[in-house]
């Protein structure tokens, strides 16, 4: 089964499926290679119909429903935080109130928004992120099985996925092949 979502692909390989060696990371557009066809394609199928607008993204491990939905909720959550906050404009001008949860990580950021914590600002003087006081930041998260562990586990699967295409890929700008010129 070849996928070339590479939110989904980091999400299968969360959830145990390997890409395999064929796939070619020097293109532009990669193609993952996977084995399982049957699963993979049934995964496939659930990630276009969270995409849909309005489509329930409710569950995760620790509700002892299909990750999936967690997975794709922290993949929408890390897509915001990087094109609205990071490289945005979101909240810049906001006078933040006394008490606020702040963060540092990245990580702990995306969660938070994935479970629906409202991101007041991010101080991007200072590298943190602010969110309102109600905000609830769970000592204990990180054990295996919960959802906290889940979305650890997909944001660095994913942030190696992604390193490793753009590797490759400026490898191979400072490479280019030939393209013959007929003339």
């Amino acid at each position: 089964m070849k996928i070339t979502n590479t939110q989904l692909a980091a999400a299968l390989e969360v959830l145990g499926y390997e890409i395999l060696p064929t796939t070619n990371y020097d293109t532009y557009n990669v193609v993952f290679d996977f084995s399982d066809y049957a699963e993979v394609e049934r995964y496939a199928a659930e990630w276009r119909k969270l995409s849909v607008p309005g489509a329930s993204v409710n569950g995760g491990p620790e509700h002892r429903s299909d990750p999936l939905p967690l997975f794709f909720r922290v993949a929408r959550a890390r897509e915001w935080i990087v094109k609205q906050v990071i490289h945005g404009s979101h909240n810049e001008d906001l006078e933040l109130p006394p008490d606020t949860v702040k963060t540092c990580d990245l990580h702990m950021a995306i969660w938070l928004v994935a479970q629906g914590q409202y991101l007041l600002k991010l101080d991007k003087g200072q590298r943190e992120f602010h969110f309102d006081k109600s905000a609830v930041i769970e000592a204990n998260g990180c054990e295996p099985g919960s959802d906290y562990y889940y979305c650890q586990q997909y944001l660095k699967t994913l942030e190696q996925l992604v390193r490793r295409i753009s590797n490759r890929n400026l490898t191979r700008q400072h490479n280019p092949a030939v393209i013959p010129c007929d003339q």
